[in-house]
């Protein structure tokens, strides 16, 4: 039960320094937990195969995993349902929307 508790805190700890930015080119992680920081960087062209996951953990306190096509994984990212629409909508903007 201790361990739960400790991997539960420094999940918490390691979500809320976590940065996740969207921009036209690329996607951009930034991670830091106390004075380390990590910088992850991702083409958006790797974007078209990604896979949106939330638990139901995830759905109560409101994080997701992303999961890319080149074996990628991003977890405890918050407004990851907001993320994953951006992310789209930036990817396939070339395409047209069969709703148009």
């Amino acid at each position: 039960m201790g361990f739960l508790l400790v991997q539960f805190i420094l999940a918490c700890i390691s979500w809320s320094t976590k940065y996740f930015i969207v921009t036209s080119q690329r996607l951009i992680l930034t991670t830091g937990m106390f004075s380390i920081t990590r910088v992850t960087t991702l083409p958006l062209e790797t974007a078209k195969n990604i896979i949106f996951n939330r638990s139901r953990a995830g759905r109560l306190f409101g994080y997701g995993t992303f999961i890319f096509g080149t074996g990628s994984r991003i977890d405890y990212i918050p407004y990851s349902e907001q993320i994953s629409l951006e992310i789209h909508g930036l990817v396939f903007k070339d395409q047209d929307s069969p709703l148009d």
